[in-house]
């Protein structure tokens, strides 16, 4: 049976990273027991609910949709098991990609540091869906710069973002920038819990990249 305090202990580790090597090492001990380490004793719900959010945006189930930070799988898994059926998954770890590989639900799965230039072809993908990579310790605003290069004209970003980080580590600023800039335009956000057993809250962030248009007229009003 999962150990709860052996599950904190593992979130505050991840909460608590402060170099690329730290992540790689925590991913690499923890990719085989993540899921049972958080799911039932933390009650880890946030995958289930971003991928329930996308999927009352996104009807199109042949939608290519790209799962940042995808780590074991569970979004992706979710979102399978809703019908989408074209979905890659990119994560920094390689054991957690070996482990999302069992689920059978990524078409493609990707090794990349968010922090540096991806090697996708612009305008690749129509979704982008985060869960647990916008967090303490983790990937910054800065990754939006490269993900909304990958990303079609009328694409939809649906991310989770910390709510303990959303203003202090520039999040709120930088979609903030975008928005201004008509880089992009936020449909929503919505803070829900990402875990049931853990006071852990998400900003569900939904926005679209718009086509030159519809940037010009968001612009103008």
């Amino acid at each position: 049976m999962p150990d709860r305090k052996r599950s904190r202990s593992l979130l505050e580790r991840a909460y608590g990273l402060q170099t690329g090597d730290e992540a790689l090492s925590l991913y690499r001990d923890w990719a085989t027991s993540y899921d049972t380490d958080l799911v039932d004793p933390l009650g880890y719900v946030g995958p289930r609910r971003v991928a329930d959010i996308v999927a009352a945006r996104c009807r199109d189930f042949n939608a290519h949709i790209l799962d940042v930070g995808c780590g074991t799988g569970l979004v992706g898994d979710r979102l399978a098991y809703l019908g989408y059926t074209k979905m890659d998954g990119l994560d920094f770890s390689q054991e957690m990609l070996e482990v999302a590989r069992t689920k059978n639900v990524y078409a493609a799965l990707i090794n990349a540091d968010l922090t540096q230039k991806l090697s996708i072809e612009s305008a690749s993908y129509d979704v982008i869906v985060s869960c647990g990579t916008f967090t303490h310790g983790h990937v910054g605003p800065e990754a939006f710069d490269e993900l909304l290069r990958i990303t079609h004209t009328g694409g939809i970003f649906c991310v989770s973002i910390n709510t303990e980080i959303y203003e202090s580590n520039g999040f709120a600023d930088k979609l903030s920038d975008l928005e201004k800039a008509g880089q992009i335009f936020v449909e929503s956000r919505v803070t829900i819990p990402l875990m049931t057993k853990e006071p852990v809250n998400g900003i569900i962030v939904t926005l679209e990249k718009p086509t030159t248009a519809s940037a010009r007229s968001f612009i103008l009003w």
